[in-house]
């Protein structure tokens, strides 16, 4: 008897979703998303419900004059039948493609598209994918202030298309890619990268900061990604340093902002003065890099990193600190020191921190299914993320060709461990659920331990002069 209820209930359920899908058009349906938006997204502001909220038809533009090198980007075959370190992938990719998108994908209502590059790369592939097209509908949505972008294209007689334009990330294409080819099982590729557009996105990147040093001066020492909005607390709470000064410029157009913060040291009553930066659009992957990468110069001191990893060892637990003691990527070993590794302040009650992990890339949280977590552990890595090694890498072939020593810090905030997954237990944490009160004491924590390092004479003695030797 259970089992015919549980039957009956799962054909209920298709019923309603089938009612739902057949007495919406594609694009009612679509729309729907932004309202759960509305409830999710924490970046909500009056002003961008207006900006974003209403669908709007876009004249297509033919015979642009532009060159683009698109390739196609296969999705990985998660193999979710041997386990993977994301307990519910369904629930994983509907929150982060809209649950009426992954619906209308999945029920066929829509063939899917996604586009990485930058706009005008977007505008000139629709085009040539589109030589008839006229009108295009830009579906509403919050995300569209990170450069995330729903387009639903309708000609007679064909099947609604529906075009997401993604930031300019080959990584970030793969991530896409993956989780369409979870709904679909297809391994038919619908991801497009641009190749050309990595170069326009760094010209962009390099003029928003021009834009931005032109305003806040190009005197900092030291360029900070990461945890920005901690570091005013941090600095009052602070026994090394004193707060002298903030001034702060966005670059609308590139989407990056910036705030140069004065410190006074409280022993040497010297100041340093710290480029904080950040932006309105997602960064993932190379994005990462282009927007370091667009504030070096041979004057910096140094590069300072905070974000998440998973722990990929039984080094580092969630919640913990981890200072990577070495970097790689896919080409090797990075030749780029962790300056904060040398300063082996001790652990507090309040957050415990590792020194001795060894960190690598991965392209997304959903390609960490046993068979990669096995490859990784064999490797030695301890900690992974999108972005931090390839800024190690980025720093060390801004040395190596400008003949300078930039010397670069990172520090993890451990926010899930799909190392588990070997040992075949979970935790009760992961990037779905989160102790934002722990999450928020370990980033406190994280920017009290990098200006303890800071002041610290032991980070001077760490160079890169043996990159030249």
């Amino acid at each position: 008897m259970n089992k015919l209820k549980f039957i009956f209930s799962i054909l209920l359920i298709a019923g309603t979703v089938s009612a739902q899908l057949v007495s919406h058009s594609a694009e009612d349906f679509l729309k729907l998303d932004f309202n759960e938006e509305l409830k999710t997204a924490d970046f909500i502001r009056p002003e961008l419900i207006k900006k974003y909220g209403e669908s709007s038809q876009l004249d297509v533009e033919h015979g642009i004059n532009l060159e683009i090198n698109t390739v196609s980007v296969a999705g990985n075959d998660l193999k979710l039948h041997s386990g993977h370190a994301i307990l519910d992938i369904n629930k994983y990719v509907q929150q982060r493609l809209g649950h009426h998108v992954y619906s209308a994908i999945k029920s066929g209502m829509v063939d899917i598209k996604v586009f990485s590059g930058t706009d005008d790369s977007f505008f000139k592939n629709l085009d040539v994918q589109y030589p008839k097209l006229k009108t295009a509908t830009k579906l509403p949505s919050l995300y569209e202030e990170w450069g995330i972008v729903k387009y639903l294209v309708q000609q007679a007689d064909s099947k609604p298309v529906l075009i997401i334009k993604i930031p300019t990330s080959y990584r970030y294409a793969q991530h896409y890619a993956t989780m369409i080819r979870s709904i679909t099982n297809s391994k038919a590729a619908v991801v497009e990268y641009d190749q050309n557009s990595e170069i326009r996105e760094r010209y962009s990147m390099a003029q928003g900061a021009r834009r931005i040093t032109d305003k806040l001066g190009l005197d900092y020492s030291i360029v900070s990604f990461g945890y920005s909005s901690t570091w005013i607390d941090a600095v009052e709470n602070s026994a090394d340093w004193k707060y002298v000064s903030k001034t702060s410029a966005e670059d609308e157009k590139s989407g990056l902002q910036a705030e140069v913060v004065t410190l006074e040291n409280k022993q040497s009553k010297r100041n340093k003065k710290i480029l904080l930066i950040s932006s309105k659009k997602t960064v993932w992957g190379e994005l990462a890099t282009m927007m370091i990468g667009a504030f070096l110069h041979k004057k910096v001191e140094s590069v300072i990193f905070m974000g998440s990893a998973g722990a990929v060892s039984d080094k580092n637990s969630i919640y913990d600190l981890s200072v990577p003691k070495r970097f790689i990527d896919k080409e090797g070993y990075i030749a780029v020191e962790n300056i904060l590794n040398s300063v082996k302040l001790p652990s507090t009650n309040k957050v415990k921190i590792n020194f001795e992990s060894t960190h690598g890339n991965t392209f997304s949280p959903i390609e960490q299914n046993k068979f990669y977590l096995s490859a990784v552990n064999e490797l030695g890595l301890d900690t992974i993320d999108v972005e931090q090694s390839l800024l190690a890498r980025e720093i060390s072939v801004f040395n190596i060709k400008n003949k300078t020593n930039v010397k670069f810090g990172a520090i993890n905030l451990i926010t899930d461990k799909p190392f588990s997954l070997l040992q075949e237990q979970h935790s009760d944490h992961d990037l779905d659920r989160i102790d934002m009160s722990k999450k928020k004491q370990a980033r406190s924590e994280a920017v009290k331990f990098l200006l303890g390092g800071l002041a610290s004479p032991d980070i001077y003695r760490t160079s890169c002069s043996f990159l030249f030797n």
